[in-house]
């Protein structure tokens, strides 16, 4: 299912969590990042959240989202030094998303 039907569907059900997919899903596009702040990202999801969603709610996620990204982000450089790639039978799929 395409990212953007599936957050959709979500936010139908649990506008939390369909706005924190939404926001997973563009702080882990690095194209996405490449070109664009997260001031930028913030924009795009205050309008993907609309008026739907209070400030407290949707600062909570906001903030929520990002410190799961650094902590993600900062387990995955540690564990990342003690793998070793001649161990560990990599797909395809995987050493695309390590790049």
């Amino acid at each position: 299912m395409p990212p953007k039907i599936f957050e959709r569907r979500l936010y139908a059900v649990n506008r939390e969590a369909g706005l924190q997919t939404f926001l997973e899903h563009h702080l882990h596009d690095h194209k996405f990042m490449a070109n664009n702040s997260l001031s930028r990202l913030k924009e795009l999801a205050q309008k993907f959240s609309g008026k739907r969603m209070d400030y407290e709610m949707f600062e909570h996620v906001w903030r929520n989202t990002l410190e799961f990204k650094d902590r993600s982000d900062r387990a995955s450089r540690e564990c990342g030094d003690k793998i070793r790639q001649d161990k560990v039978n990599w797909s395809r799929k995987d050493r695309e998303a390590l790049k």
